[in-house]
């Protein structure tokens, strides 16, 4: 999952360069959703060596910054006046190919 997490990241912070505007606050909410999401990942993890429950509490935690991310990343679209593609259409297959 930490691995997913730094990708996510790097992923937002490519995406949040070169397409939306600055001083956009979708922007600046999913860069720090993602780096939220990220670092509760790694410090549950190394939580984890003392305490059960905080390892717990930084997993939600975590999951709750990357589930908010995922709706910023569906909404902007939808804001922007932009297409949403099905993962299985047309479009989106061109597109990865």
């Amino acid at each position: 999952m930490q691995k997913k997490a730094v990708v996510a990241h790097q992923i937002i912070h490519v995406f949040c360069a070169r397409f939306p505007s600055r001083g956009d606050h979708t922007v600046d909410q999913m860069v720090q959703a993602a780096r939220s999401g990220k670092q509760n990942i790694v410090e549950g993890s190394k939580a984890a060596i003392a305490s059960r429950e905080m390892e717990i509490k930084r997993t939600n935690v975590a999951r709750a910054s990357l589930e908010e991310l995922l709706e910023d990343c569906l909404d902007f679209p939808r804001v922007h006046g932009l297409a949403v593609r099905e993962k299985d259409s047309r479009e989106a297959a061109s597109a990865s190919a």
